[in-house]
């Protein structure tokens, strides 16, 4: 379980932020990892699913690898 550090941060369609954003993550919204590479996790929640800065989030430590 996740959710995120900040009021809005941009769910990305791929780990780079030069990808379309397909959605905002609000403050408090809880969604599941799925996937992170040490610096973008993917996560995936009601209604969304998508990439997000690793350190942007709380339920991800910094550097952490998830498969």
């Amino acid at each position: 379980t996740l959710k995120a550090k900040d009021e809005l941060v941009p769910i990305y369609n791929n780990p780079d932020a030069a990808s379309p954003v397909v959605a905002q993550l609000e403050n408090g919204v809880l969604g599941t990892l799925k996937v992170c590479n040490g610096a973008w996790c993917r996560i995936a929640g009601n209604n969304f699913d998508g990439w997000i800065r690793q350190e942007r989030l709380w339920g991800a430590y910094p550097n952490e690898k998830l498969d």
